[in-house]
């Protein structure tokens, strides 16, 4: 899941998923997100088949905060710091 930061906005535009099961399909109920510039949180469906199998998610920048596991389809809650500067993007991986 990618984040791009602006001044004004918070806009997550792609996931990426790294499966650790061939035979286990994972989807996103959303992947785009607008939010201000000030620091937040927002949750994202996962919906997995079969209901055994198993995932982990996790923040790839200092700025975002997940670090979360589980079995089967859940929501998953992320939080972010303020953006006071420039444009950012940053990564949350769900594999």
């Amino acid at each position: 899941m990618h984040l791009f930061f602006s001044r004004c906005s918070l806009l997550l535009a792609s996931i990426f998923l790294a499966l650790t099961s061939p035979a286990a399909t994972y989807t996103l109920g959303t992947t785009t997100y607008v939010e201000g510039p000030g620091s937040g949180s927002d949750n994202v469906l996962l919906a997995v088949t079969p209901s055994s199998a198993t995932w982990t998610a996790i923040a790839n920048d200092s700025w975002l905060h997940l670090n979360t596991s589980g079995t089967g389809s859940g929501t998953m809650s992320f939080s972010f710091d303020a953006n006071p500067g420039a444009a950012r993007t940053g990564t949350l991986t769900i594999a």
